[in-house]
């Protein structure tokens, strides 16, 4: 899981980076969702891989589990954004829900492509 921590790290400065020119709402709104979206995606691809090890038949289902957590995590953060009024102080809640996609989107697909790739080699040897 080396390179899914590796590719998550850059993600997230390639997306720190790219809310440079964003003013102090948008840049907290940008940096909050893709952080607790890259936290979020690492839990589930962590779900899958500890699955893939121990449990190789069980992977399709560890993998819905872990979308559907996802889609959780977004769920309950987007609405926590969006209608809580201390949260609409600070943070941008559309630029959130957009960071924490991609935040998610990275760790979660390298994930399973290591997942995968141990599961393949289980299955050789």
């Amino acid at each position: 899981m080396p390179r899914t921590l590796l590719l998550t790290a850059a993600s997230l400065g390639v997306i720190g980076a790219g809310s440079a020119g964003l003013d102090a709402l948008q840049r907290q709104g940008v940096w909050g969702g893709a952080i607790f979206g890259a936290l979020v995606g690492l839990v589930s691809a962590f779900w899958l891989h500890h699955t893939v090890r121990h449990r190789p038949k069980d992977a399709m289902r560890a993998t819905v589990e872990g979308f559907l957590f996802l889609l959780a995590g977004l769920l309950i953060s987007a609405l926590s954004v969006r209608f809580v009024p201390a949260a609409q102080e600070v943070v941008d809640w559309q630029l959130f829900v957009v960071a924490y996609a991609v935040g998610a989107l990275v760790p979660l697909l390298a994930g399973t492509v290591e997942s995968a790739a141990a599961l393949k080699e289980r299955s050789v040897a």
